[in-house]
């Protein structure tokens, strides 16, 4: 074994401790190398040079950190990081985007295209609630989208909801999608992204400072967070909730000196309170991609010049996703429902009434003309209270007495 892999095996083997979590590792390696504290340890002792350990670091937990190494086979520390095709990269590596972050990870396990890594070109990382709206959810798809035409490398922690979207459209647009996930590489949290997952690491790169294996812990989202920040010039919350990740990462961004942006939201949706609250003391507001590439010096247009040589320019219209495109199994009265709720609460019968028109011609009885005639339109409400039941097993709306609600 080189001295070189003996000293990363070891730096992973002390970052899989157990109870050893960032600020730990860091101070663990602070003075010494990786190998000289596993020495250290398996005799039972902190080197002298570490100074005085971290508040809740007993003798006892060192003792049990001895006993974990002593029984370790450094030679098969890597083994299984080689055979998952994950490359382990620390702060000797050219392509190590940490060097002046106040908390950096003390390793990175990364999968894909590790050029990603390198803090050149212009990032962008897009955050926000996993129970957002079907509008959030659009947008963020479409800003993802849009960056990644532009250039702009896309940075999300593939969570549900806002991060997923965001990674999708980056992914579909053929950009440079990274995700910082709080898990092992090999614990697709949360399951129902694992394809997703899959993609960036094939089509851009995953990364986490978690060892193979690591589970969803509360504690490592926050800690995943501070990564996002630290790798992005600018975060973009598209949707938060009055408390939520999302925030944190625009803390850790203002407390690194980069710009946070947010999407305006109706102050009747609970998804928008943590955006809104954001732009009230002082986000950049988002109304389109324009305005992201603006904080970051950027233009549509500079980009497609600087892609296209000498040629001029094409202008092309913004993109306008359609609901179809990112919940398939809509029908077209529950498109078209969802479409009407996005600005806020409607109540059933509002769906039925002129500004509705496409619906009125959806939800009519078999024989036209009826409603407005005379007719009962109970059926059609009926029908209505049908489609929005469908909508709320999907996760999409909530009935709330007679009005239909988009999900928060």
């Amino acid at each position: 074994m080189s001295e070189l892999a003996e000293e990363t095996a070891c730096l992973v083997a002390l970052v899989g401790l157990g109870k050893v979590g960032p600020a730990r590792a860091n101070w663990l390696m602070s003075t010494m190398t990786a190998s000289g504290v596993v020495d250290a340890l398996r005799k039972h002792k902190l080197p002298a040079e570490l100074g005085r350990a971290p508040v809740g670091v007993t003798q006892e937990m060192v003792r049990r950190w001895g006993d974990e190494l002593r029984d370790l086979e450094l030679d098969r520390v890597l083994e299984p990081y080689h055979q998952a095709g994950i490359s382990v990269v620390d702060a000797t590596d050219h392509r190590w985007p940490f060097s002046l972050d106040p908390d950096p990870p003390a390793v990175l396990f990364a999968q894909g295209n590790l050029n990603l890594l390198k803090p050149d070109g212009q990032s962008v990382a897009i955050v926000g609630t996993r129970r957002c709206s079907a509008a959030g959810r659009s947008i963020a798809y479409e800003l993802g989208a849009e960056l990644a035409e532009a250039g702009v490398k896309v940075i999300s922690g593939l969570a549900s909801g806002i991060d997923g979207a965001a990674h999708r459209g980056t992914l579909d647009a053929k950009g440079s999608a990274l995700g910082v996930v709080g898990t092992g590489l090999d614990v697709v949290y949360p399951a129902v992204n694992r394809r997703l997952w899959g993609d960036v690491g094939q089509q851009g790169l995953l990364i986490g400072e978690a060892i193979l294996g690591a589970t969803p812990e509360r504690w490592r989202f926050p800690a995943r967070n501070r990564l996002i920040a630290g790798l992005a010039d600018a975060i973009v919350v598209v949707e938060s909730h009055a408390k939520g990740g999302a925030l944190l990462t625009a803390d850790d961004a203002v407390e690194r000196g980069k710009e946070v942006l947010a999407v305006p939201g109706s102050i009747r949706s609970r998804a928008s309170d943590g955006t809104n609250r954001l732009l009230a003391e002082g986000a950049v507001p988002v109304l389109s991609v324009e305005d992201i590439l603006a904080v970051l010096d950027m233009s549509m247009t500079r980009t497609t010049t600087t892609i296209l040589g000498d040629e001029p320019p094409v202008h092309e219209p913004p993109r306008q996703l359609s609901l179809a495109g990112l919940i398939p199994e809509l029908s077209p009265l529950g498109r078209q429902l969802l479409q009407e709720v996005q600005s806020g609460p409607v109540h059933v019968d509002d769906l039925l009434s002129p500004l509705g028109s496409a619906l009125v011609d959806e939800f009519a009885l078999a024989k036209p003309g009826q409603i407005g005639k005379g007719h009962s339109p109970r059926p059609s409400i009926q029908r209505v209270l049908t489609e929005v039941t469908r909508l709320e097993s999907q996760g999409l709306v909530r009935l709330d007495g007679s009005t239909v609600v988009l999900v928060d």
